[in-house]
């Protein structure tokens, strides 16, 4: 399946946004250069998680396994373009089974662990996907059970493959395709009769937003390379890089800069799920891991445990990239003192993605994305700054929202007319739902989104900007600002906040220090929430749907 006409194919083509390769183009050449090099390892605890045995591959191993279990869904009756759903926690089975349906030109959707049977039966449905790998069980929830009762809704599922385990209802397990070895039954390239294009649709991800399902994204191996070479040209990052995170594999943090730039560049992929700070750092020092990107509650996390520069060491981090939501400065400052610079990785599963430079001074990394310099490795990247309500296009230096048009950007959600429709301009920009201001010399600076922007007695408030402020606060661990309805000004601020271990807050605490670094009075929160942990979803970002419904609930209550 395309999905970008001819005329922009050939356009993308022509600027060298876009190169012939596959993702086992790649794995090819790294297994022909560096056979007996480590390519990629599981996570030490994964037996104890999952129920099947950690494996270390090299590069010439990893393309076997690639191959065999090609073959095996080429004779279970995958074929080209088929839809495959995938629901496995991040292993070196799911890495497999994606390389695995790129090999063949078969489509992989890939749900996160928390999705149940009402987001999994919506997504099998929408994407008409023909099979289902999935967990036996995982964390106390059995998933191949959920499958097996959703078959009868699912008409166009014929088969479950399971990742290990046996079940009554004849379901297939991958740890017995990746034993049967029939690559020594095929000549060496029949695969090769199916490889598919570069231009073909072969991931259809779900977004995370805060629709009532998710969205399906279709996305094409030419255009996530866009945004993945733009990553190792930013950070540096090559062959000999050790790569590593912990976002799940089926998103743009999780594949776009975290899975593919490693296929790309052919160094070592070092696999982790579900998040434990413990064996991630376990990890980072005993892997020797370069980069990562994760949420900056995670890195949080790292930096103040206990054991870090004693059982742990973390120098041989270089340039690592914070996601999800926008790095405090505190983060920033201590990886800084560390030695380790950071990049803000900005975009989304739709297909756009902005960092910061890792040369910029701390105090213009902390909301600036220097699109003038990243531009060098973006060929083909369009964005402008509209009035959310007019589209028309803002002045220099005013908010509005952020749209984007390129050779890594999407076409349109499947099967979405509607969606579709609102969320891109006449002209073909897509509209991020991100509000920035795009300076004249071409920085943008992201302000937060339009959905979450607090409008209180007409004055307009950023979220993210007092969250920045409040996180400054030697007391407070992590915060998340939300708005919160008023009767007289439209809406209020309120603060979420969990302390540091052994701190306690209060409102007028957040209020003094607010003044004393001089905040307009209408930007200061006027409620205050305590938590001990803030509602995060599967790649660590924080809920503030879950926030704002806490607080209906607590405001109901009240009233």
């Amino acid at each position: 399946m395309r999905c970008y006409p001819e005329n922009i194919t050939r356009k993308y083509y022509e600027i060298g946004a876009w190169d012939g390769k596959t993702w086992n183009d790649y794995i090819g050449e790294h297994a022909a250069r560096t056979p007996d090099k480590v390519a990629v390892v599981d996570q030490p605890n994964k037996e104890e998680t999952m129920g099947v045995r950690p494996l270390r591959l090299t590069w010439k191993e990893f393309k076997t396994l690639v191959d065999r279990l090609a073959l095996n869904f080429l004779e279970m009756g995958v074929r080209p373009e088929d839809v495959v759903f995938i629901q496995l926690p991040n292993c070196m089975e799911l890495i497999l089974a994606e390389m695995a349906l790129d090999r063949i030109g078969a489509v992989g959707t890939f749900s996160p662990m928390r999705h149940r049977a009402a987001e999994v039966g919506y997504t099998i449905r929408k994407t008409e996907a023909k099979y289902a790998v999935c967990m036996e069980k995982y964390a106390g929830f059995d998933y191949l059970g959920m499958i097996n009762k959703l078959r009868p809704e699912c008409p166009t599922l014929q088969q479950v493959i399971v990742l290990a385990g046996k079940d009554p209802a004849g379901d297939v397990p991958l740890a017995g395709l990746l034993e049967n070895r029939l690559e020594e039954k095929y000549s060496a390239d029949y695969l090769d009769r199916f490889r598919p294009s570069p231009d073909d649709v072969l991931t259809l991800c779900l977004t995370t937003g805060t629709e009532a399902l998710p969205k399906v994204v279709p996305r094409t191996p030419n255009s996530w390379k866009a945004i993945t070479r733009a990553l190792l040209a930013a950070t540096g990052h090559g062959g000999e890089t050790v790569f590593s995170g912990p976002f799940p594999y089926m998103n743009m943090g999780g594949l776009g800069v975290q899975l593919y730039p490693w296929i790309m560049a052919g160094g070592k992929f070092v696999v982790h799920d579900p998040f434990n700070v413990d064996i991630f750092l376990e990890q980072i020092t005993g892997e020797k891991i370069n980069y990562i990107i994760a949420v900056p509650a995670i890195y949080f996390a790292m930096l103040n445990h206990p054991e870090l520069g004693k059982k742990y060491d973390i120098s041989s981090l270089t340039v690592v990239g914070c996601g999800g939501e926008a790095p405090p400065h505190t983060v920033i400052e201590e990886l800084d003192r560390r030695g380790i610079k950071v990049i803000n990785e900005f975009g989304a599963t739709e297909g756009w993605g902005f960092f910061t430079m890792p040369g910029q001074p701390v105090e213009e990394r902390k909301d600036l994305f220097r699109l003038d310099k990243i531009l060098q490795y973006l060929p083909g990247m369009e964005f402008k700054v509209i009035d959310p309500a007019t589209a028309g296009e803002m002045p220099p230096g005013a908010e509005g929202e952020l749209i984007v048009r390129g050779p890594e950007v999407f076409t349109g959600y499947l099967n979405a007319p509607e969606i579709n429709e609102r969320s891109f301009t006449k002209d073909g920009f897509f509209r991020t739902g991100d509000l920035a201001c795009l300076n004249a010399d071409q920085t943008l600076k992201y302000v937060g989104r339009v959905k979450d922007m607090i409008i209180r007695s007409g004055q307009n408030i950023s979220p993210a900007e007092i969250e920045l402020i409040i996180q400054y606060h030697p007391k407070v661990y992590e915060v998340s600002v939300i708005g919160m309805a008023d009767p007289v000004r439209g809406q209020k601020v309120c603060a979420y906040v969990t302390p540091k271990p052994g701190e306690t807050i209060t409102l007028p605490e957040i209020v003094s220090f607010m003044r004393e670094k001089q905040v307009a009075s209408y930007k200061i929160p006027e409620r205050l929430e305590i938590m001990g942990v803030l509602p995060k979803g599967p790649s660590g970002k924080i809920l503030k749907r879950e926030l704002r419904e806490d607080l209906a609930e607590k405001l109901k209550g009240a009233g």
